[in-house]
């Protein structure tokens, strides 16, 4: 997740999608953390869309 400023108050918030780690990381075991990241992120971004 990246946060920052493009404007005095107003901020972006970028999110990478975990899965993509689980693909450059080649291993199998990574699906399990990155499908949880995934779940947090998507509340996340949820909340901050919901002001």
């Amino acid at each position: 997740m990246v946060v920052r400023e493009d404007t005095p108050g107003l901020s972006t918030v970028a999110f990478i999608d975990p899965q993509t780690m689980v693909a450059l990381s080649g291993n199998p075991q990574v699906r399990e953390v990155a499908d949880d990241a995934a779940a947090r992120l998507a509340r996340v971004r949820e909340r901050l869309a919901a002001g």
